[in-house]
């Protein structure tokens, strides 16, 4: 979760917390300025130093001990403000937000930490952090020192409203789609429309009262001479 001048850093940190007999950690407890560098009118912090990295992504921790003797450092992460942004209906969210942008006294990150506020994780939805720094024999504490430390199950006990526990959700099941298939209805049968030439019939005609053309009756019927149809000849239409 750190890197290797954070986990020093951290190291030193909770070592001069116990030592002090205290199992916690405070902004102040990362450098001078401590909290007076937190708030919306702070600047971009320098991460490259690695107490004010930890100041910014850990942030204020309880110091507690697991059932394996380890020291560990643990929070849970929520942007729940004074102001309670996340709780206002949408509209209001945005205007509010709308106005820290234009207010001098707001910084960049104080704009940052507004909307994570807005639209973050709230308490009991944030990520938890569980991060171990050492035993008492690599920190240099005594048995004493780490047996006064509260447990971690202690700590989850008291903060039980602050940490949601996620159970891991079971794979669903999906179920191929059967395609039913659908019936498909017969076309139906044209019957054959027939015709028995009369006397004064001409094809032109009856292609005319049969809304087809003579070039469509001379190819149904076989007819090489369109002039020449004979009084009774059956002549197809369809």
């Amino acid at each position: 979760m750190f890197n290797e001048n954070e986990s020093t850093a951290l190291s030193d940190i909770v070592k001069k917390q116990v030592s002090k007999n205290k199992s916690s950690i405070s902004y102040r407890d990362y450098d001078r300025e401590g909290g007076k560098g937190i708030g919306y009118g702070m600047g971009i912090p320098d991460l490259s130093d690695p107490r004010k990295s930890l100041k910014m992504t850990l942030g204020k921790g309880s110091i507690v001990r697991d059932g394996s003797g380890n020291v560990m450092v643990v929070d849970e992460y929520d942007f729940a403000g004074g102001g309670n942004l996340k709780k206002l209906p949408l509209g209001e969210k945005v205007q509010a937000l709308i106005d820290a942008v234009t207010n001098p006294d707001i910084s960049k990150y104080g704009i940052a930490h507004l909307f994570a506020e807005a639209f973050g994780s709230t308490e009991g939805e944030g990520a938890s952090v569980r991060a171990k720094v050492g035993t008492a024999e690599t920190l240099g504490l005594s048995i004493e020192q780490l047996n006064k430390l509260p447990t971690l199950e202690e700590y989850e006990s008291k903060n039980k409203g602050r940490i949601k526990q996620r159970k891991a959700k079971a794979a669903e099941t999906v179920e191929p789609i059967k395609e039913t298939a659908v019936a498909q209805e017969p076309e139906p049968i044209k019957e054959t429309a027939t015709l028995k030439v009369k006397s004064g019939d001409s094809l032109s005609q009856i292609a005319k009262d049969n809304n087809t053309t003579v070039e469509a009756l001379a190819e149904l019927n076989g007819i090489e001479d369109v002039n020449k149809i004979y009084i009774g000849q059956e002549l197809v239409l369809n």
